[in-house]
């Protein structure tokens, strides 16, 4: 056993910057151009009188291999089992949205509505409001306060917004500024574009002449990995029912195409003439991941390393009489057990002469109290005499 000496130990941070892009069509979610199905839940979360649509339905579940299939709310995840991932877009309706933070009685818990994952935001955007005015909170919500502490009393959304949210397996740490693009297919073409041009979080429109191009239609947030979308203007071409309620809160409604129906893409309630077949969105961006990783130098010296308890390490002949004596005092091995020669030799029925050689196939590393914490293994073992030394390069991810 060796000890690791100070150069021998190098840490590393490795940084990636995985792309995704996600496509959304007739009910199908598709990943990097491979389809997910998704999981859809039941549940309810009213957003205004008609129920226009329960966040928890517009869920994409995927291990970025297959599809993930579960009727369930529950997504327990096991060792057999596939993990989820989420990219959630929620609809937020401005009609009937009033949000109360404050408690009940004694230490009640507060009040909550579908417009608390927005205010949630509020320390986030204030913190930009110095880049873009379209990070202004006020802009989209009103808040009534109490005095004399000025404590939040009422929270009321100004107009319809979109919010999509992601887990870390997408974005990493943050999305990368400058990577989003934004694409809305009205029939097949492209009807309107936005990308985030200047890098500060701004989604600048580029493509589209009924609200002009340079115009903000939303706004995201690098670090959180959110990306929230402001514009109700219309975007021309025919309507469809973007407005989805869920199976047992009404019908359908029926819209403009604008960027805060971006991602309205499945027929939630399911009922005759309410598919959403004409619009077609595809979402790009740029995570960045590091990866901390420690690359470890094990030394196999000269002279060192020629001994092996593998079995047939030993010659057969004589490892027969391998204990020469043992008693409750002492224990003798037999002088006479050899090992065994594996040099080749050119000329037949001929044994060349004796070289000590091992075969090394795996490298243990030990902490400090030496317990065995990671083993790496060669693809084919290494033959080892006493002229040779190594060294093993051995990379672990943290």
């Amino acid at each position: 056993m060796f000890k690791f000496e100070e150069n021998d130990i190098i840490s590393n941070t490795v940084v990636a910057n995985p792309r995704f892009k996600f496509s959304f069509y007739n009910g199908v979610a598709y990943v990097n151009e491979q389809a997910d199905n998704g999981v859809y839940g039941t549940g309810s979360i009213y957003v205004n009188d008609l129920n226009v649509l329960d966040p928890s339905l517009h869920k994409i579940f995927t291990n970025l291999d297959s599809n993930y299939a579960n009727t369930s709310d529950n997504y327990p995840i096991t060792s057999s089992g596939l993990i989820p991932f989420e990219l959630k877009r929620d609809f937020i309706k401005k009609s009937g949205n009033t949000y109360n933070p404050q408690y009940t009685t004694g230490f009640g818990s507060p009040a909550t509505s579908s417009i608390a994952k927005f205010i949630s935001l509020k320390s986030s955007m204030e913190s930009k409001e110095v880049q873009s005015l379209a990070f202004k909170f006020s802009e989209y919500i009103t808040e009534t306060f109490n005095p004399p502490l000025q404590v939040p009393k009422t929270a009321v959304l100004n107009q319809d917004l979109t919010i999509f949210s992601m887990d870390d397996i997408f974005c990493g740490s943050l999305i990368n500024p400058g990577s989003i693009d934004l694409k809305f297919y009205k029939g097949g073409s492209l009807l309107a574009q936005a990308k985030d041009i200047k890098k500060n979080g701004e989604l600048i429109e580029q493509t589209n002449s009924t609200i002009g191009t340079g115009s903000i239609v939303g706004f995201a947030l690098y670090e959180e990995g959110i990306i929230v979308l402001t514009d109700t203007s219309s975007l021309g071409g025919g309507q469809e029912y973007y407005q989805q309620p869920t199976a047992s809160a009404g019908t359908a409604v029926l819209d403009d195409p604008k960027w805060i129906h971006f991602g309205s893409y499945i027929d939630v309630e399911g009922g005759v003439g309410t598919a959403i077949t004409g619009s077609s969105y595809t979402m790009e961006l740029e995570g960045t991941k590091t990866k901390q990783t420690i690359t470890l130098m094990a030394y196999a010296p000269k002279n060192k390393l020629n001994w092996s308890n593998n079995p047939t390490f030993l010659d057969a002949s004589t490892k027969a009489n391998y204990i020469n004596n043992t008693s409750s005092f002492y224990y003798e091995e037999s002088p006479n057990v050899l090992v065994k020669n594996v040099v080749s030799s050119s000329f037949s029925h001929y044994s060349a002469s004796f070289v000590p050689t091992t075969y090394i196939r795996t490298v243990g590393i030990y902490d400090e109290d030496k317990n065995l914490i990671a083993v790496a293994k060669v693809a084919n073992p290494v033959i080892k005499t006493t002229e040779q030394d190594y060294t093993f390069k051995l990379k672990l991810d943290l």
